[in-house]
């Protein structure tokens, strides 16, 4: 499901930073029973290093392109705004 794809694009990008906090935001287009688009809005730098910041992005791309597909209730019809966090030891269940 979504949450293990989430777990691999945090993996990817933490393997240099295992202290890595995702705090994400999704804008998806929900239509037709699926996620048809998804974007991911960046946030402030806040107290992050740039490099932690580019790593971060990069996680939030990946989410972004992994949520597309998603199946949603086929009455589900509209733009909708996700939080997704992840943070150090979050496993695949």
């Amino acid at each position: 499901g979504f949450w293990g794809k989430a777990v691999g694009c945090y993996k990817q990008s933490a393997k240099d930073a295992p202290a890595l906090e995702i705090d994400a935001t999704l804008t998806t287009d929900v239509r037709g029973g699926a996620v048809k688009r998804a974007d991911f809005k960046k946030g402030k730098q806040g107290k992050r290093s740039r490099e932690q910041q580019k790593k971060v992005d990069a996680v939030g791309r990946c989410l972004a392109k992994q949520i597309v597909g998603l199946e949603m209730p086929k009455s589900a019809r509209g733009f909708f705004t996700l939080q997704v966090h992840i943070r150090p030891g979050d496993r695949v269940p």
